[in-house]
């Protein structure tokens, strides 16, 4: 499950994350890291639904894909302090 704090992260933020790591902000490439953990460890359950729709009415349409990696996103450090603050304004339209 996607650590609830990073569900209105985007790609976009990625960026700035990237951009506050080279301007010198201690933790923005350890966020980066665990953004990118989240968003590889959700594309198992992209993917089945994908390939589970493309397949619908073919031969494949009963085939299972291979299990997603298995990584221990909760060793990955984070400040959810600069999650907040790349999120700021997101939260009461994402809720309603």
């Amino acid at each position: 499950m996607l650590e609830h704090r990073f569900i209105l992260i985007d790609g976009l933020d990625a960026v700035r994350l990237w951009g506050m790591h080279c301007e010198g902000e201690p933790a923005a490439l350890a966020t980066l890291v665990r953004y990118n953990a989240e968003d590889v460890a959700s594309l198992p359950r992209v993917a089945e639904f994908v390939v589970g729709t493309l397949a619908r009415g073919t031969p494949m349409a009963n085939g299972t894909l291979a299990p997603g990696p298995d990584i221990d996103r909760a060793a990955l450090t984070y400040d959810p302090g600069l999650v907040d603050y790349l999120t700021r304004g997101r939260r009461k339209s994402a809720s309603t």
